[in-house]
C-alpha cells in the first residue's frame, strides 16, 4: 500500500463519523424547529409607553397590534394572497400590491386574498406584552389592559 492511500484510508476513517454526526444534529435541529421549541423572534411592546385607544391599531413592523372592546390582539402584517404588507387606512388593512382589504379584525374584505390575516400568540409579562410573529393563535385570544 502506497503513501497516498494509506492517507486516503486514514481520512475516511476520520471523516466517517463526523459526516453521520452532522446529518444527526442537521436531523434534531429540524425537529427542533419544526415543533416550535426553537426560539421564535419575538416582538415586545411597553404598555406604560403608549395607551392604545379603542379601534386603534399599532403598526409594530412584523404585526399589527390592535385594541377591541375585549382587549388586546395582535395579527400577522403580512397579506394572505402573496405576502404583501398591507396597511391601515383608518378602516381597513389594504394590500398595496394587490388590492386584497381586510377589516379590523383580519377577515378578508375584499379579494384577491381567500384567508384572513392570521392573528398571533400574544402573552403580557408586567408592563410588557411579548408578541410571537411566527406562533398562530385563536382569534378569540385577548389580553385585557386597563
Amino acid at each position: 500500500m502506497n503513501f497516498s492511500e494509506q492517507r486516503r484510508r486514514f481520512l475516511k476513517k476520520l471523516f466517517h463519523p463526523f459526516t453521520f454526526l452532522g446529518a444527526v444534529a442537521a436531523y434534531i435541529t429540524g425537529k427542533f424547529a419544526e415543533s416550535g421549541r426553537v426560539k421564535s423572534k419575538r416582538v415586545i411592546y411597553d404598555l406604560s409607553d403608549s395607551h392604545l385607544k379603542m379601534g386603534e391599531v399599532k403598526d409594530l413592523g412584523k404585526v399589527f397590534l390592535i385594541r377591541d372592546e375585549e382587549g388586546l390582539f395582535a395579527l400577522k402584517a403580512k397579506c394572505t394572497h402573496l405576502g404583501c404588507k398591507p396597511i391601515w387606512n383608518g378602516k381597513l388593512f389594504h394590500c398595496p400590491c394587490h388590492g386584497s382589504e381586510f377589516d379590523l379584525e383580519g377577515d378578508v374584505v375584499h379579494g384577491p386574498a381567500k384567508r384572513h390575516l392570521e392573528a398571533l400568540l400574544i402573552k403580557k409579562s408586567g408592563d410588557k406584552l411579548i408578541i410571537f410573529p411566527d406562533r398562530p393563535a385563536p382569534f378569540s385570544q385577548r389580553v385585557k389592559v386597563d
